[in-house]
């Protein structure tokens, strides 16, 4: 008998543990982005305890539900800057849905956010 209250006790903690860690702790949402059709450079520390910053491969978005700019790189080792699956094309306008994620709790030693490419709606030549 004592064994079946354990089980069922350990039964419940687990569960209990289960849900506090729904889907890993992540806050994710779907969203539209407009890229821009020019690529720059930018000085960024790659990470915390770089000695020099280094120089990156940038291009901006814009963000269509608030109008927010994100600037992102085409170097996907550039933690948290990167679309993962987007390859920019220099001279064209996209628009793209993205899944934007980040951590609930996140650690203090690296960016927060990332992103996924969902879906190219669209691809046009800019002169």
């Amino acid at each position: 008998m004592k064994k079946v209250i354990f089980f069922i006790i350990a039964l419940i903690v687990l569960g209990i543990g289960l849900a506090a860690c729904e889907n890993g702790g992540v806050n994710s949402k779907t969203r539209a982005l407009i890229t821009e059709p020019t690529l720059t450079e930018m000085e960024i520390n790659a990470w915390p305890m770089s000695p020099e910053p280094t120089l990156v491969p940038i291009y901006r978005g814009r963000w269509e539900d608030d109008g927010t700019i994100q600037l992102f790189s085409t170097d996907p080792n550039i933690q948290g800057m990167a679309i993962e699956g987007f390859v920019f094309e220099e001279g064209y306008e996209c628009k793209l849905i993205v899944k934007e994620s980040s951590y609930k709790n996140p650690p203090t030693d690296f960016r927060n956010q990332w992103y996924e490419l969902v879906k190219v709606v669209s691809k046009t030549k800019v002169e």
